[in-house]
């Protein structure tokens, strides 16, 4: 297995891992894990099969945008889903928002900032966050 294969991984762990633990870390004593576990399984099943039936449509859908690279992949698939988005991305997606909103709200209470200032940093981050991964997953031509 080529270290390429693990892009798709790193990315994950980059945009959403990485973020995710450290949001967590700040907003645990505000979240309910009995909701977000019953949130992560709802997006495990209903993201789950809409993932399934996108990608088993495959070219015969006039809008065709699904598709994995087994390059960039590990190349493990659950009926022709790539294992690490249908786990990484319906897992990691809807604790990411909750810590988010969480670490939100706490910032503006405590700190008394107005929310528009706080979304604006978050966004002009995010946007960095996803020139840099561009920039580093870009392919290089020679």
């Amino acid at each position: 297995m080529k270290l390429r294969n693990y892009s798709f991984l790193s990315i994950y762990i980059v945009l959403m891992a990485i973020p995710s633990i450290i949001l967590l870390f700040f907003t645990y004593s505000l979240i309910d894990l009995h909701s977000l576990v019953i949130l992560i399984l709802i997006s495990l099943i209903v993201g789950g099969v809409l993932e399934i039936i996108s990608v088993k449509q495959g070219k015969k859908d006039k809008f065709f945008i699904w598709e994995y690279n087994s390059k960039t992949t590990l190349d493990k698939k659950f009926f022709g889903v790539a294992i690490e988005d249908m786990i990484l991305f319906l897992v990691l997606t809807p604790i990411f928002c909750v810590t988010a909103w969480e670490a939100i709200k706490k910032y503006v209470i405590i700190y008394n900032e107005p929310i528009w200032i706080t979304l604006l940093f978050g966004c002009a981050l995010i946007l960095f966050i996803y020139y840099i991964t561009y920039k580093i997953t870009k392919p290089k031509h020679k």
